[in-house]
């Protein structure tokens, strides 16, 4: 089972080679709105990148509202995601961004000497 709602893992998790292995647990051709979300074979690189990756974890200063009025937190930054402005952590100014994109599977690929095929790929609660 999931924390995640039926509709998010239809949507935010792809699925491959269900040729070999089937469906997943949670399909529901019902949920997965516009476009299917599990592949024959592998799921394609260029699918992962624009239905998962479309946005990036950009860094942004955290603020506190009180009776002092509208303050800075020193040496905290919250990571926010480009596309909604959702917040997807609180770290210490020196925390560095990984983007998924690059670590997952430009990284990856390389590692693989571009041979990377996709059997799973998704988003959990938060894109986390």
């Amino acid at each position: 089972m999931s924390k995640e709602t039926s509709e998010w893992l239809n949507s935010n998790v792809l699925i491959g080679f269900t040729s070999k292995r089937g469906h997943a647990w949670h399909y529901r051709a019902s949920a997965q709105g516009h476009e299917p979300n599990h592949y024959s074979d592998a799921v394609p690189v260029a699918d992962v990148q624009r239905r998962l990756f479309h946005w990036t974890a950009e860094p942004e200063p955290v603020l506190v509202a009180g009776k002092f009025g509208l303050r800075r937190v020193p040496n905290k930054q919250a990571i926010t995601a480009s596309d909604t402005g959702d917040v997807l952590g609180i770290f210490a100014d020196g925390y560095t961004v990984h983007q998924y994109q690059e670590w997952l599977l430009d990284k990856v690929g390389t590692l693989l000497d571009d041979g990377l095929s996709i059997g799973s790929a998704g988003l959990l609660r938060d894109r986390r």
